[in-house]
């Protein structure tokens, strides 16, 4: 997800803000702004497959599903996604299904492209159908999850071992997370049809875009204490985020024998 939003903001800074102001006149030529919003389409993809593949493995692990095949699914979680989106980047625009980002109206589209790819079903609704769909298929199953946890600790007088608050936060930290997707992804292809075309919705829209991939990390680091601590200590050169080390003291320790 980390690797997924970074492209995703890396494409951001040197295509969609550039060409916002100025058209780009180092990418005049088409065909190289194709091939940098390449990263656009392969990052969302990845960012959406692997926060789905995140919410099946914490599955498994709250409902002790697939207990000894946990490592397997780790893997598969892990690496299925940037599969897929790779495949999927690499089938569209051998078909002839390109983006490209459009200068003159500050956005990307696939104007101009022939993307009934799959059985005849246009790449554009099944972007928007899996937008749609798997963000709030996690959002139910985080929230499954949380029920889950709860019911657990009051059936069991809350002595059950696998109540942990920790799972319950990071259950909330990633329905919170969902639910903003859901919402990023909604807003990404209602706003321009509200808007009909103008500027503000094309800008409004690439806003979106930036804040879903942004909010992630951000929630992560207000809700997660390691996470914290893990950046601080990366940003220690900077006072105010320095980490405290302990003070260690030496206690010497003398014993003596006994005469009696």
């Amino acid at each position: 997800m980390i690797i997924a939003g970074t492209i995703y903001t890396i494409v951001n800074f040197f295509v969609s803000i550039p060409c916002s102001f100025n058209y780009c006149p180092y990418l005049q030529d088409d065909t190289l702004l194709m091939i940098m919003s390449l990263p656009n389409t392969l990052s969302f993809a990845a960012y959406l497959l692997a926060n789905f593949g995140f919410a099946i493995y914490r599955t498994c692990i709250v409902f002790d599903l697939l207990r000894h095949c946990l490592r397997i699914v780790q893997m598969i979680t892990l690496y299925l996604p940037w599969i897929l989106a790779i495949y999927t980047v690499i089938d569209t625009t051998s078909r002839g299904c390109i983006k490209r980002f459009n200068r003159w109206s500050v956005g990307y589209t696939y104007n101009c492209s022939s993307c009934n790819v799959w059985f005849g079903v246009s790449f554009i609704d099944v972007n928007f159908c899996a937008g749609q769909v798997l963000p709030i298929l996690m959002c139910i199953m985080y929230g499954v999850m949380i029920a889950n946890i709860y019911w657990k600790k009051a059936h069991n007088n809350g002595k059950s071992k696998r109540f942990q608050a920790l799972d319950v936060k990071l259950a909330f930290q990633y329905l919170l997370v969902c639910l903003i997707q859901y919402l990023a992804s909604f807003l990404f292809y209602i706003v321009p049809k509200i808007g009909n075309g103008s500027l503000i919705a094309l800008i409004a829209m690439n806003i979106i875009g930036v804040i879903d991939m942004g909010l992630n990390p951000l929630i992560l680091l207000i809700f997660n204490a390691r996470i914290r601590f893990s950046t601080a200590l990366l940003f220690q050169f900077i006072p105010c985020l320095r980490v405290k080390q302990a003070n260690l003291v030496t206690v010497t320790v003398v014993i003596k024998r006994s005469t009696y």
